[in-house]
């Protein structure tokens, strides 16, 4: 059974439906993962640029080799074709999948851990219910950096070379001689930064789905107690964007420091050690290489992330899920029922 139509009255409601069934984690997997596929396609092309930009260890203009986006990416076609634009393609849907599968299916997890059963405020986004989104954004975004840090590892370094140039035949080629000549670490090498990038998901998360709430409430949309919402993809954009945009000014600098981690071989190089390298390189401007190119490639991967989750998991509850309504809970929403 589907999500009902919305109410009609004059002050807004949402509806609050509680899906209690075995199949809603492999839901949540299985849109996660749908969703990780999605992106890859879409943003491999700026990922590739913008991995190309980060990992050059120069900063000077005239021994750079990539001059800014539009340059990498001619550059990359003219010498590579566009086959270049989606080197680590493979290793970038390897990761997506588990990365999505991954984080989704452990952020439920944890927030229904965590959350209280006193629903009788209903879905309003309260300080403790932040609380909560936020050290389950934390938790899922622990895990999925330590379950997915080989992958991204094995992308970067197919990323960073050209056809012709690359050490590796294949992305399994990269797994086993990666492991074999560097030692097992290497696979791990960024994963302090990865973490330190948890920071990112635990702002974005919530912010997303207190941007989905305000939304619904405004449209009148239901939404259910994992704040699954049937809002429409305009709406789904706008929040999957304003919130990406928003965490990343915040923690975009880790990125830049993880491609370099993993690009260099001196084991000696820590994460302090890189942040003062970059530093001293080219001030603010180091760590904050390639911030443009990483935003443009957010917003389209923020969006089509979350917004394939959304549609997916919906499109699978309907078809799939046996959607029974245990509770209905009705919320009014007057002026000031939200501060």
């Amino acid at each position: 059974m589907g999500v009902p139509s919305c109410p009609t009255s004059h002050s807004s409601e949402v509806v609050h439906y509680q899906h209690r069934t075995v199949e809603d984690r492999y839901l949540t997997a299985l849109a996660g993962a749908a969703a990780g596929v999605c992106a890859s396609f879409c943003v491999c092309p700026l990922d590739v640029v913008k991995t190309r930009l980060q990992g050059q260890i120069h900063s000077h203009s005239s021994i750079v080799k990539y001059r800014g986006t539009v340059d990498t990416i001619h550059t990359i076609m003219k010498e590579e074709g566009v086959r270049g634009l989606y080197r680590g393609l493979s290793p970038t849907l390897l990761g997506m999948v588990p990365t999505w599968t991954t984080y989704f299916t452990a952020y439920n997890f944890f927030k229904s851990m965590l959350e209280t059963n006193d629903r009788q405020e209903g879905l309003q986004f309260s300080k403790g219910q932040i609380f909560v989104h936020m050290l389950s954004a934390c938790g899922a975004g622990i895990v999925t950096a330590t379950v997915s840090n080989p992958f991204w590892v094995v992308k970067t370094r197919i990323q960073m070379f050209s056809r012709h140039s690359c050490p590796y035949r294949g992305t399994m080629d990269a797994f086993l001689k990666i492991p074999r000549e560097e030692g097992i670490a290497a696979l791990y090498k960024g994963l302090g930064p990865s973490l330190l990038g948890v920071s990112h998901i635990t702002i974005q998360y919530p912010m997303y789905e207190r941007l989905k709430l305000e939304l619904a409430k405004r449209q009148r949309v239901p939404i259910d107690e994992n704040f699954h919402t049937e809002l429409g993809v305009p709406s789904l954009v706008a929040a999957a964007a304003g919130s990406k945009i928003f965490a990343s000014v915040f923690t975009y600098p880790h990125e830049v420091v993880r491609t370099r981690m993993i690009m260099e071989s001196d084991e000696k190089s820590g994460l302090l050690l890189q942040y003062v390298k970059l530093w001293r390189e080219a001030g603010i401007r180091g760590l904050y290489r390639a911030f443009f190119t990483n935003v443009f490639r957010v917003i389209p991967s923020s969006a089509v992330t979350f917004v394939s989750y959304e549609l997916v998991y919906n499109w699978l509850v309907h078809c799939y899920g046996k959607d029974k309504q245990e509770s209905v809970q009705r919320v009014k929403s007057n002026k000031d029922s939200v501060k």
